[in-house]
Formats: structure tokens, C-alpha cells, sequence
């Protein structure tokens, strides 16, 4: 914890006090257990969680997530400790949280979000994505998609479209588990069923409007 004083050497080590990365600042170490305990207010019955959908799962795991994040509790691995503890949570609760399908761009892009807006929605998104095995299937055929052009998945910020979104992209490829979109922001995925009306071809620019959701 960044407020404990660990002994190294015969030496207690200093607490940490000020963190951030970036321009994203976290809690002050001094408040930590003040975080922590509204990090987790919504575990207070664990219970509760049995039974919930995937989308109300979902949504209470992109809070404690959004929250935790903003606390920064360790001095080292709280992304890894935090994706470790939702995989966990989603286990007690009946679901399997799919970090793999989660890059690295966008887990941050959606901390930093989040961390200035907590009511946006972008962690919410994303922990759908990870829920949502039908979400997950899309993701998964997207990764397939960039490696077929010698590309490395995690590098980029992949995620599902939502119904009334649109995009405009190049179409990166098509399978029956969704169309993989290259836009400005990032690949999109979009449900195979909004295409499925006309024919496009790989390397076509379109723009589509999501209005199927995935499954």
C-alpha cells in the first residue's frame, strides 16, 4: 500500500503521498482508506451479485474498476491487482470476465475518462465487452482480422459498437461474428446483421449506424 512504510534493507521506505501518470492524478495516499471503502461500497453484499445480468454486472464492475483505479492503492501493479480482482468478482458472481479482449489503449484511455468523468461510460463499455460473450466472440474475430494483415491486436483501441452509433472506416474484415471498421478513433466492431443487407468488399470505406446489438 502507497501509505505503508516497508522495511528494505533495515531502512523503512517513505510513504507515497502525490501519484499520477500523465496528466491523471490518483487519491492522495493520506486517503486511501477513505477510497477504498467507497471503491467498495457497492461489494458490501456480495451476495447481491448472484443473478444479475451481464449488462447489470457490467455496470457495477466498470464502478469498483473506475473507482479502484482512481485510489491507485499499491505503489506497484494496481492494473494488474485490479483486472485480477474483477476477473475474480465476476467468477463469485456467474460470469466470466474476458481481460483478453481488453487492450492496453483502451483499458487507459477509458481509466483516464473515467477518472475525470465517472459518470461517462466508457469503463461500462468496456467491461460489457469483456462480459458479453457474444461481444467477446466480435473482439476476438477482430483481433483475427488485424493479425491476417501482420498486425498486433494490442497495440490498437479495439471495442464494440453500441446500437446508434456510427462510424465511417475502411473495412478491415467480415465474418459471421462482426465486421471489423478502421476509423480515426480506432477499430470498431459492428454486428455482422447491419451488413448483411448489402455487399461490401475488405479495404471498402463506409460508414454504418449500429443498430443490432451482438448475440
Amino acid at each position: 500500500m502507497r501509505d505503508a512504510r516497508p522495511v528494505v534493507d533495515g531502512l523503512p521506505v517513505e510513504t507515497i503521498g502525490v501519484i499520477s501518470k500523465g496528466e491523471t492524478s490518483f487519491l492522495h495516499g493520506s486517503r486511501l482508506a477513505m477510497g477504498l471503502a467507497e471503491a467498495l461500497r457497492p461489494l458490501q453484499k456480495l451476495d447481491g451479485l448472484k443473478g444479475l445480468s451481464g449488462a447489470d454486472f457490467a455496470g457495477v464492475a466498470a464502478r469498483v474498476l473506475s473507482e479502484l483505479n482512481y485510489v491507485h492503492p499499491f505503489r506497484e501493479g494496481n492494473g494488474r491487482t485490479q483486472e485480477a480482482f474483477i476477473a475474480e468478482l465476476g467468477r463469485h458472481a456467474g460470469h466470466y470476465v474476458d481481460f483478453t479482449v481488453i487492450t492496453r489503449p483502451r483499458m487507459i484511455e477509458a481509466s483516464i475518462t473515467t477518472t475525470k468523468n465517472p459518470d461517462h461510460p466508457a469503463m461500462w463499455e468496456l467491461m460489457e465487452d469483456a462480459v458479453d460473450p457474444a461481444r467477446v466472440a466480435a473482439l476476438k474475430a477482430a483481433f483475427g482480422h488485424l493479425r491476417a494483415h501482420g498486425e498486433d491486436p494490442y497495440v490498437h483501441d479495439i471495442r464494440t459498437a453500441r446500437p446508434g452509433e456510427s462510424f465511417t472506416g475502411v473495412i478491415l474484415g467480415i465474418d459471421p461474428q462482426g465486421v471489423s471498421l478502421v476509423t480515426a478513433g480506432g477499430i470498431a466492431v459492428v454486428a455482422y446483421a447491419d451488413l448483411r443487407a448489402r455487399q461490401v468488399s475488405p479495404d471498402e470505406e463506409i460508414t454504418v449506424t449500429a443498430r443490432t446489438a451482438f448475440g
